[in-house]
């Protein structure tokens, strides 16, 4: 009786050991999710994720992907020994974006047997008063010009009326609105042109951002670049017909 019950603790005690030995490297988050709060746009805040390798043999991180490209990289070490961490910085870019909410993920890829790949969420809401589109803008003239108008679309998304006063460009003087100051009523969309006067250059286009100045507290400028195809340009030529 005695020395069976020897052998099933000594069995229990076995069975223990292996069951607790060669886990192999184990990927644990502090947390696997990011909540930024509002995010004022045009701003690019960023976050730390930590993990710990709470195994017995080396973690690796093989790769990082994003569906935004909100990944900084690895800010400790892409090797983890047991026991030891590191962390992941995420930083997400509101540029170009609507306001609401919004949502990006990072995929952690290791050599966890168990978990080889970790999706990390981050969330935010994205707080814009108004927005011009489309944000590039381009065209091809057939015929010489002293000016173009290229037609953009202005978006007020506050409660609040907003004016978009003047446009100007480091590389291009005489840039203006068309009409010269554009009224947007809160919650509602107004067509408006900027008028861009036309230089004849060797390169044969004429570029740049042009930069329109508005009465919001949150985005006093706003960027549109811009693209002019001159005739005869090598591009143009390209679009012509053949035979």
């Amino acid at each position: 009786m005695v020395r069976r019950l020897f052998l099933v603790l000594l069995s229990l005690m076995l069975w223990s050991a292996l069951a607790t030995a060669g886990t192999g490297p184990k990927i644990s988050f502090d947390s696997e999710t990011h909540d930024f709060g509002e995010v004022v746009h045009g701003t690019s805040p960023k976050t730390e994720f930590r993990f710990t390798n709470s195994g017995d043999e080396k973690l690796l991180i093989k790769r990082l992907a994003s569906d935004c490209g909100c990944t900084k990289g690895i800010r400790g070490d892409r090797e983890v020994s047991p026991g030891s961490s590191s962390t992941i910085t995420a930083q997400i870019h509101t540029d170009g974006l609507p306001p609401g909410r919004h949502g990006n993920t990072i995929m952690v890829k290791s050599n966890d047997p168990k978990r080889p790949a970790v999706q990390l969420q981050l969330t935010y809401t994205v707080v814009r008063h108004v927005s011009v589109e489309p944000r590039s803008v381009a065209t091809a003239l057939k015929e010489m010009k002293d000016e173009v108008t290229l037609p953009l679309r202005a978006t007020n998304h506050w409660t609040k009326p907003i004016t978009l006063k003047a446009a100007a460009d480091d590389k291009m003087g005489g840039i203006c609105l068309n009409p010269r100051e554009v009224v947007v009523p809160p919650g509602d969309s107004v067509r408006f042109g900027i008028s861009i006067p036309v230089k004849e250059t060797k390169r044969r286009y004429c570029s740049g951002v042009a930069r329109i100045e508005t009465t919001d507290p949150l985005e006093q400028t706003v960027q549109v670049r811009y693209l002019i195809q001159l005739p005869g340009s090598s591009a143009e030529k390209s679009l012509e017909p053949r035979g």
